[in-house]
């Protein structure tokens, strides 16, 4: 029966010979091994906090830059709900009275706001300019407020309704000053009419809900995410419902029922060595849309 290796032992056998691992010769290899693993370990953190501050400023200059896309400017009217629009609702059917006040022209009444709030614009082109100045957005928000008020008929209201893209990209870029100055799409009447709006603190930016809970959308102001963020969603979960169980049921065959061949081996092989891989694609793709 051996006897068992004696572990405070100052010597190891090897193939080159004895090694006394507390000779002053190993003893300054080993505290130069130290001090080489405390330096790499202080590159490897200095590495980290450099990539995480790298990190930081990037999603913080994506934020600053992107900020103002949560934003929608939005011009306040102030609106006549014309009965002439709505003739006949005493005599309808609650069905038959949502169904008409669904389909008034509140396009109509939205340019007779703007006609009254600038009533020298005359001519075909400059009714034409003032209109492009206010969303077709507004029409819709009009009509929400009349459905849950069918009693505003007949009065009238101030409501803020959603700007036009050209308009929305101009004040955002010159809210404070309203020069003129930068790159727009606004004739010279229109930057005069936007000038008067903010003149009188009928201009506004706040939170855009369209963003959020719209879909797409031909108009730029009222496109939102919504239907891509199901669609990415929806695109996951399908994903997730086919990969899971099949990487589970390949990991378990290759693991307990598969007979070792060299297809196998090279299967497994590959598996193995592509883990890192995939996984650090998952993160790439999944995690600008979590």
């Amino acid at each position: 029966m051996s006897k068992p290796a004696n572990r405070g032992s100052r010597k190891n056998s090897g193939l080159l010979g004895q090694t006394d691992w507390f000779s002053k010769e190993m003893q300054a290899r080993i505290g130069k091994r130290y001090i080489s693993d405390r330096r790499f370990r202080r590159l490897g953190i200095m590495a980290i906090a450099l990539a995480l501050s790298a990190l930081i400023a990037l999603m913080g200059s994506i934020v600053i830059s992107g900020v103002q896309g949560f934003q929608q400017t939005q011009i306040r009217l102030t609106v006549y709900i014309d009965p002439g629009l709505f003739q006949g609702l005493s005599d309808l059917s609650p069905q038959d009275v949502e169904a008409k006040i669904r389909m008034a022209n509140y396009g109509a009444i939205v340019r007779k706001a703007l006609t009254v709030k600038f009533p020298d614009v005359l001519s075909r082109r400059g009714i034409w300019e003032l209109n492009k100045l206010v969303s077709i957005g507004a029409r819709n928000q009009l009509r929400t407020v009349v459905l849950d008020s069918p009693g505003l008929v007949g009065s009238t209201l101030s409501i803020w309704v959603p700007a036009s893209a050209d308009v929305d990209t101009y004040y955002k870029s010159n809210a404070e000053k309203l020069t003129g100055v930068g790159s727009h799409r606004l004739t010279e009447n229109q930057l005069g009419w936007v000038a008067e709006f903010g003149a009188t603190s009928d201009l506004r930016k706040v939170l855009s809900r369209d963003f959020f809970v719209g879909g797409d959308s031909r108009e730029p102001e009222l496109a939102g995410i919504w239907g891509a963020f199901v669609g990415s969603l929806l695109t996951l979960l399908v994903t997730l419902a086919v990969s899971f169980p099949l990487g589970v049921v390949a990991a378990i065959y290759l693991e307990e029922l598969h007979e070792r061949t060299v297809g196998t081996r090279c299967l497994r092989s590959i598996s193995i060595t592509s883990r890192p891989f995939l996984q650090s694609s998952m993160a790439f793709w999944v995690w600008p849309y979590s």
